[in-house]
């Protein structure tokens, strides 16, 4: 995330990743979740690191490339894995006195804008629909958001967080639109919408965001969470269909005292697993 925050050059592509089986609301069959993708990635087969389009940060404790929200629990290479069964797996552990997390995506957060790495993303409009379950222990922040990867901070980066779960939290579900220019948050453009869910986060779910040219629909097992329309940038930034969006999951450990920890911190040692069963998106 830009502000804790959070593609591609050449020719952009409509894209689906789809992850393990498919059997519940939103998506009815992994052909389905394919049907109008250019392209398709599965995380079935041995266990070991996803292939591309993801990459993967290792960012050791202490060093710069541990920035911002990574710092509560430096994400290690070995905690992205396939897990054999058609699932990607983002996990956090303790590791001696400290805890390290988990990112992955089509680009690499550092804080400088646009990111140097990437590989794929995508432009208004796109839909996306992720199939998920988070950690059940408290304390941790588990998420799969947006992020402008083809704008400066000068002309403003738009965030879209499809799920930003607070593990402390159980039965809520979180998401948020923010608008950061020249590194500060535009507060007009700051939205959210919450939701009460009949099963934890710690259960199945399915994530859904329509991304169209003048708004963001976000829905949860199909559920309406809400409708984000006030898109109008400041002057002298890139309007909103001029941004390409690329993609991190995240699953760290919330800094002790902080919203995104709920002021708890993981019970144990963990570990503590984020798994994706299914993620596609479509463009267009």
């Amino acid at each position: 995330m830009v502000g804790p925050g959070r593609r591609l050059s050449g020719k952009l592509v409509a894209v689906a990743i789809v992850v393990g089986s498919v059997a519940s609301a939103g998506v009815t069959s992994r052909t389905e979740a394919a049907a109008a993708s250019t392209y398709s990635f599965a995380f079935e087969g041995a266990t070991g690191a996803p292939g591309y389009p993801w990459l993967i940060t290792d960012a050791a404790p202490d060093s710069r490339a541990c920035t911002g929200f990574m710092q509560g629990s430096c994400p290690a290479r070995n905690n992205v894995f396939r897990d054999g069964q058609g699932h990607l797996v983002l996990r956090v552990r303790r590791q001696g006195t400290r805890y390290r997390g988990a990112i992955a995506g089509t680009f690499v957060y550092t804080g400088s804008w646009p990111p140097a790495s990437k590989t794929i993303g995508w432009r208004p409009p796109f839909t996306v629909k992720l199939r998920a379950k988070m950690p059940s222990s408290p304390g941790l922040w588990s998420s799969a958001w947006y992020q402008s990867v083809n704008q400066p901070r000068a002309r403003g980066l738009f965030e879209l967080d499809q799920v930003e779960q607070r593990t402390s939290v159980p039965f809520r579900h979180n998401t948020f639109v923010h608008f950061h220019k020249a590194g500060a948050v535009v507060d007009a453009l700051d939205w959210d919408c919450f939701m009460d869910l009949s099963t934890a986060v710690s259960r199945y779910h399915v994530y859904t965001m329509v991304v169209a040219s003048a708004s963001v629909v976000f829905r949860v097992d199909n559920r309406l969470c809400g409708t984000y329309s006030n898109l109008a940038v400041p002057a002298g930034s890139a309007a909103f269909s001029q941004h390409t969006f690329g993609l991190l999951l995240q699953n760290v450990v919330g800094a002790p005292g902080s919203w995104a920890s709920g002021g708890r911190q993981p019970t144990g040692s963990g570990p503590w697993d984020m798994v994706i069963d299914w993620l596609g998106i479509t463009q267009g």
